[in-house]
């Protein structure tokens, strides 16, 4: 924390991954975390990146969001940036990341690995098991989760909410202008998706307008899937990168979405729909296996059908 020169730093990031078993795997380098996409609801979330030469570097670096996972911080926090009950899931880093940088938190990652997390988890109880109407709880799973999204929403519109809200020692306006982000708008920056450190560089006050959403359609020879990949797996990433390589779209397809893929015809066809200032240019398919892991990944170029930018409606 001291090696951060901030008065009120917090130091969090996505775990590191480790399997844990008989062969416990530990994955070594640490994780920042990455912008990946809005929501139906327009609330941001994200995805765990790798470090760019984290072993050459010695202080910690900047962030643009914090994990629930893991999160370490001076004892002001819990009262400054207290937990809001009403929170659900999707959403609560994010409204965490915008409470602390308003309240003049300043946020980083850790450039080494501090802790691992079983991300897995196949055979464990998830929360929405729990939160239904057989185990005699007073909101379904669905029901708080609606709650909850409803009072985000609010929150990134700017608009005052009754509890939890953001601090006053900075806006979200330079929250957005800092992470390169449009709550408005649904837009981040291309720098932002690059997951360049920020603060992000200043910007034209239309960047906005430079970023399309693009449809992309990805088709895969079933022959080319390594096996276990449709009986097997737990989900697969599918990632889309520019000309140079950058990544600037991931999905995780996941277990029922694979499921329901047919099984019966030669080819399968994903289907992504994101934004992005940057043409996409190459694909990659790498499904995780429940029982032997990360299986063998599968690559491939766009054609120029494969990709198109949809017109949208700003009527609203």
């Amino acid at each position: 924390m001291e090696q951060t020169g901030s008065p009120k730093p917090v130091l969090s990031t996505y775990a590191t991954a480790f399997v844990p078993g008989d062969n416990e795997a530990l994955v070594d380098g640490p994780l920042q975390m990455a912008f990946q996409g809005f929501t139906e609801e327009g609330i941001p979330y994200m995805k765990p990146v790798a470090i760019p030469n984290w072993q050459l570097r010695s202080t910690p670096l900047r962030a643009r969001f914090l994990s629930a996972g893991f999160l370490f911080a001076s004892g002001s926090f819990v009262e400054e940036v207290r937990y809001d009950p009403e929170l659900y899931f999707i959403g609560e880093e994010a409204t965490m990341t915008l409470r602390a940088f308003t309240n003049g938190y300043d946020l980083f990652h850790p450039c080494e690995t501090i802790l691992w997390h079983d991300y897995v988890r196949a055979n464990a109880t998830k929360h929405w098991e729990d939160h239904t109407e057989t185990n005699n709880v007073s909101q379904k799973w669905h029901e708080l989760d609606l709650i909850s999204k409803n009072k985000i929403k609010r929150m990134l519109a700017g608009e005052p909410v009754e509890s939890f809200g953001l601090g006053s020692v900075r806006t979200l306006e330079e929250y957005e202008r800092y992470a390169g982000l449009s709550f408005r708008l649904r837009r981040a920056q291309d720098y932002t998706v690059r997951y360049e450190e920020p603060p992000n560089p200043e910007a034209p006050s239309d960047w906005a307008g430079e970023i399309y959403t693009w449809m992309v359609r990805i088709t895969l020879e079933q022959a080319a899937l390594p096996n276990g990949a449709l009986e097997d797996s737990v989900f697969w990433y599918v990632g889309v990168q520019s000309e140079d390589g950058t990544e600037i779209h991931r999905k995780d397809i996941l277990k029922d979405q694979i499921d329901a893929l047919p099984r019966d015809e030669p080819r399968l066809v994903l289907v992504l729909e994101f934004q992005s200032g940057t043409i996409p240019a190459t694909w990659s398919v790498w499904p995780v296996s429940q029982s032997l892991g990360w299986l063998s990944k599968i690559e491939g170029r766009l054609a120029e059908e494969d990709y198109t930018i949809v017109m949208e409606d700003d009527s609203g």
